[in-house]
């Protein structure tokens, strides 16, 4: 647990769970790597708070672990995504497999980016279930994490000692955010999701101008 306010503890408790606390860290995988390095079991499956399993999701991997298969040290599992209670389907998300199931020696976060992957020592195989990904309930929503993921990336610029002159702010705020926002909602058929689609292009385009605009506040202040 890493400062919740809410009554997550009390939901552990009452499910007879170890409970261990630290400090939250803006790096969300330096909080997950802590709790990996507190696991006991020879594999871990980790799901974030806005993601949930399904049945068949939860006996096949059950039944994985059950026939203890030694070929395959992680599994990705397909991510469906779900934005403002609806499926998003393309855009570039539709085809989602995510890295969440590997035995406990075999895998670790390089804990150097929020949006990084697992690195896995051994072969990878996939699993037939998938599992669902609430991103964003509600406009609030979007606007908390546009915010939070954007002053990460901000400082994870200025630590790799970026610098923001005229011309790159020019490039970062108009050329390459459109020609995100194109490949997401024409090349990839975004606008198939209808205005969900549409939703999720645009918030794209704007987040990532938002982390140069915070990058720039950022050098300039300093």
């Amino acid at each position: 647990d890493c400062e919740s306010t809410d009554n997550s503890i009390e939901i552990a408790k009452s499910n007879k769970c170890k409970i261990f606390n630290k400090e939250n860290n803006i790096n969300l995988n330096v909080n997950k790597s802590y709790a990996i390095n507190k696991c006991e079991c020879d594999w871990i499956f980790y799901i974030d708070p806005d993601e949930r399993i399904t049945e068949l999701l939860k006996n096949e991997i059950k039944s994985l672990i059950r026939n203890n298969n030694k070929f395959y040290s992680a599994y990705k599992i397909k991510r469906l995504n779900y934005y403002l209670g609806e499926r998003l389907q393309y855009g570039g998300v539709g085809n989602d497999f995510q890295l969440r199931l590997f035995k406990k020696n075999k895998g670790y976060f390089p804990n150097k980016h929020v949006h990084e992957n697992l690195v896995i020592n051994g072969k990878v195989g996939k699993l037939k279930n998938s599992f669902k990904h609430y991103s964003y309930l509600n406009h609030n929503d979007i606007l908390k994490k546009l915010d939070f993921y954007t002053d990460f990336e901000a400082s994870f610029l200025k630590e790799k000692g970026c610098k923001i002159s005229v011309v790159k702010l020019i490039y970062f705020l108009f050329i390459l955010p459109n020609a995100r926002f194109v490949k997401r909602f024409y090349i990839k058929l975004g606008f198939l999701d209808g205005f969900e689609g549409y939703l999720y292009a645009l918030y794209d385009n704007y987040s990532f101008k938002l982390r140069y605009i915070k990058l720039w506040l950022i050098n300039r202040d300093n």
